[in-house]
């Protein structure tokens, strides 16, 4: 690995967002043979989640296939 390659990315923020994106990431670079990206999600245990559905949207089936 060399100097300059991204070993470790922090997300900030959970809900769906921080979740989505941290499961996209952690997928894309697990797909690649020799990966060592380390994916970390930082959330808050003092906010609230929103609610099912806040951010649903009609790709959303196909984005968490790509995720798992």
């Amino acid at each position: 690995m060399s100097a300059q390659e991204l070993q470790h990315i922090v997300i900030v923020g959970g809900g769906s967002a921080g979740w989505l994106t941290a499961g996209v990431i952690a997928a894309e670079h697990a797909a690649h043979a020799g990966a060592r990206l380390h994916v970390t999600l930082l959330e808050s245990p003092d906010v609230a989640p929103i609610g099912v559905g806040e951010g649903t949207w009609p790709s959303m089936r196909a984005l968490a296939a790509h995720a798992s």
